[in-house]
Order: structure tokens, then C-alpha cells, then sequence
């Protein structure tokens, strides 16, 4: 295991031992490579696939432009506009197994995807988009975590921002963006984690979160402006969400049963809840502790989806910014029942002396 650093052309004698003599872009097969450490410094443009079928255990992180230390801190870390761009042209991203990539904007016109994952992978604080007709993010196996990345772009039927096949099983999306393409999420294995925002945007003709699988927890997540919103199969949790604008439904399964719904605003969606018509669920309706008011998003074209709705801030709507996303600071209002203001009056809701609810299901109505 080594640690390399990385530029477009290099320098000095192109080993990657320090900045001095960083490897260049094109000395791909030693430092994307088995257990490494790759630090990159400035935008790439790829010479070929970056494809190497052994490559387990790395990590691309970018760093700032003008990052001199062989021993980069967080202040080094790059974020928003300074994270190194990799341009990939037609040309697509795929490693092995373990991997980490972190502070990283990744683009291609690839047909198939832009970055292909395989198990137990990190993505945290990358910006990845495919401009043509392919998958910005595909995974084919079990146990990846994304974490404070945005995905945006792809264009064509059956594609999507982040996509996993039915082999895909265990995955945590939280605290990411998702806009701009004909589908944000399908995903075909079990238990989905998802805490994020999809947003459709100037895409959204297909679904917001398609999850083919069982078990799936959608929790504090914006689901807006796509044909379909949120559609699971059995054993699926929604607590807590804004499911807005969607045409034709905000919550669809056809076959899946053992729904839990709880805490969420409904609104402008042409149903809220389509479950067939002869599944007994359908007398649930938009579930428990329902609201169904206008969230007056702030500025969704900028990625703000802050409430300017006194109804729902009255119930406790709190903030989540991430500040690091490239197309501006991307926040959100959630956790209607999680930070319920004593007093705030939403329905159901135990409220303690300092004000904090209790969560979406309160001892009382539990029977304590």
C-alpha cells in the first residue's frame, strides 16, 4: 500500500512520491490500483477507461488547487467549486471492490454509466453526472454507502441518477441530491436506506424512487416532480418526507403489503397513495399523522427546498444543509415529528417540556 499524488500531466520524475513528481493521469496503472492512496490536484481529462478489474481497497480524495502538503488535513479537503473535476468523455469509471471516492466531480457521456461500483464502496462529497444515456451512478453489488453526493443527468428510458440492480442489496443513500434525469433511484435489491432529496427537475418524466426489492426505509427525504414519486415493494417504512408534485402518484406498489406511513406531507400529487385497488392497505390512505399542505419550497431550480409554509414550520420543521454542492447550497426542512416546537400542534404528536417530540409514534399512542 502507497500513497501517490496525482495531476493531470505530472511532474518531475512522474513517480507520484510528492507533488514535485506527481504521476500523470495516464500512469493509471500504478496508482488506481489495490490498496492505495490516491490524492488528485486539479481537473483530469481521461486518456481511457479508468477500468481495472483488480483495483480493491483504494481511495481517490481531491484535494484543493494549490495543495502543496504530502500529508493533506481536512483544510486541504476540497469542496464545492475546488473539487477536481474528471472529465470522462465517452469514457466510463470502474474499479473493483472497497473502494472510497471523496471530493470528486465526475462526468461522461457514456452509454452505459459514469461510475460502476461494485461492493462495499464509499462515495461522500462527489458531484457525478452522465450527459448521455447512461446511469451517472451504477451498482451491482451489496453494502455501498453514498453519503453528501449529487447525481444528475441521464436522459434515457430504464436509466437513472443512481442505479442498482436486483443483486443490489443493503444500500445507504443519505444526504444526497439527486435531480435532473428521466429516473432519480431504481433500485432493485433490499433494504434501501434513503435520507436525501430527488428532485426532478428538467428530467422527472419517470420515477423519483423506484425500489423493486423488500424492506426499504425512506425517512426525512423530498420526493418532488416526477411522474411517479415513491414506489415500493413489501415491508417498505416512510416516515417523515415531503412526497410533492408528482403526476400521476406520490406513493404507488402494485403487489407489495406491510406498509408502514407516518408523518408525511402529501401535496399535489395526482393520487397520494396508489396501492391497487384491491389491497386492503388502500383504507390506510395517506397513512398516520398526515399533513397535506404547500410546502412553498424556497428555490427548487437552486436546490433549496426550505418550507415558506407557517403550517409546517409550525410543526417543527428543522433544517438540513449540505453547503458543499457545486449548484449551490443544497438544504431542505424535515422532521416534522423529530423536532416538533412545544405548542407546534401537529397531530397525534407527544410533545416533551423542552419541546422535542418523541418521534412519530409517542408512548401514548402506543397506550403507555
Amino acid at each position: 500500500m502507497a500513497t501517490y499524488f496525482v495531476t493531470q500531466n505530472g511532474a518531475g520524475a512522474f513517480d507520484g512520491s510528492d507533488w514535485d513528481n506527481a504521476f500523470r493521469e495516464t500512469d493509471r496503472g500504478t496508482w488506481f490500483n489495490n490498496g492505495h492512496t490516491a490524492y488528485i490536484r486539479g481537473d483530469m481529462t481521461a486518456s481511457s477507461d479508468w477500468r481495472n478489474a483488480s483495483a480493491d481497497n483504494f481511495r481517490i480524495i481531491g484535494v484543493k488547487p494549490g495543495t502543496t502538503s504530502t500529508s493533506p488535513t481536512l483544510s486541504d479537503m476540497a469542496f464545492g467549486s475546488d473539487r477536481p473535476t474528471i472529465n470522462l468523455g465517452t469514457y466510463f469509471c470502474q474499479p473493483d471492490t472497497y473502494n472510497q471516492w471523496c471530493n470528486l466531480q465526475m462526468t461522461s457521456s457514456n452509454q452505459f454509466y459514469t461510475l460502476n461500483l461494485d461492493v462495499g464502496a464509499l462515495v461522500y462529497n462527489c458531484k457525478i453526472g452522465n450527459t448521455g444515456n447512461g446511469n451517472a451512478l451504477n451498482l451491482v453489488a451489496d453494502s455501498n454507502r453514498i453519503i453528501g453526493s449529487e447525481f444528475y443527468g441521464p436522459s434515457a428510458a430504464g436509466k437513472a441518477g443512481i442505479y442498482g440492480t436486483t443483486s443490489v442489496n443493503n444500500t445507504q443513500i443519505f444526504g444526497c441530491l439527486v435531480h435532473d434525469c428521466i429516473n432519480g433511484i431504481l433500485m432493485g435489491g433490499l433494504n434501501t436506506l434513503l435520507y436525501s432529496v430527488v428532485h426532478g427537475g428538467t428530467g422527472g418524466s419517470g420515477f423519483g424512487c423506484q425500489f423493486n426489492g423488500n424492506n426499504n426505509l425512506v425517512m426525512h427525504s423530498v420526493i418532488d416532480d416526477w411522474n411517479n414519486g415513491l414506489e415500493c415493494d413489501t415491508g417498505a417504512v416512510v416516515l417523515n418526507n415531503m412526497i410533492t408534485n408528482n403526476t400521476v402518484a406520490g406513493f404507488a406498489s402494485s403487489s407489495g403489503i406491510h406498509f408502514v406511513e407516518d408523518g408525511n406531507n402529501w401535496y399535489n400529487n395526482g393520487t397520494d397513495w396508489d396501492v391497487g385497488a384491491s389491497n386492503i392497505l388502500n383504507a390506510w390512505g395517506r397513512g398516520r399523522q398526515a399533513l397535506t399542505e404547500d410546502p412553498q419550497y424556497t428555490d427548487t431550480a437552486n436546490h433549496d427546498f426550505t418550507s415558506g409554509n407557517a403550517n409546517l414550520l409550525g410543526v417543527g420543521l428543522g433544517v438540513i444543509k449540505w453547503s458543499d454542492m457545486i449548484t449551490g447550497d443544497f438544504e431542505y426542512d424535515v422532521g416534522m415529528a423529530q423536532t416538533l416546537a412545544a405548542g407546534g400542534g401537529a397531530p397525534g404528536l407527544a410533545e416533551s417540556a423542552g419541546g422535542i417530540g418523541e418521534g412519530p409514534w409517542s408512548m401514548a399512542d402506543l397506550g403507555a
